[in-house]
């Protein structure tokens, strides 16, 4: 996953917002710190703000803890509409702000 993630945002050639879908996606509770990591990896790397979102209550828990550890910003929701709505309101601060 991570290869396949690195080689999109490469092929951009710049930072990335993202919103990723975990609805209907399982994570093995032994691969969360894993999974953090990589997210850890693509935040240093390739992303400008990341959202994500799953109607899974137990997924956004695991998601926030595994984030936490690491001193990443969790941004994980319920719904898409929100994960998409809080990185609108990111992008539009970001452009507002001075340089």
């Amino acid at each position: 996953m991570r290869k396949a993630l690195v080689t999109a945002c490469e092929k951009v050639g710049k930072r990335v917002n993202s919103v990723v879908n975990h609805d209907g996606a399982h994570i093995s509770e032994a691969l969360y710190d894993d999974y953090a990591e990589m997210i850890e990896y693509l935040s240093q790397h390739y992303y400008l703000t990341t959202t994500r979102y799953a109607t899974s209550a137990f997924a956004r828990m695991k998601m926030k803890e595994a984030m936490a550890k690491r001193g990443l910003q969790p941004h994980v929701f319920e719904r898409r509409e929100a994960a998409e709505t809080f990185l609108q309101v990111v992008a539009a601060e970001d452009e507002t702000a001075p340089a």
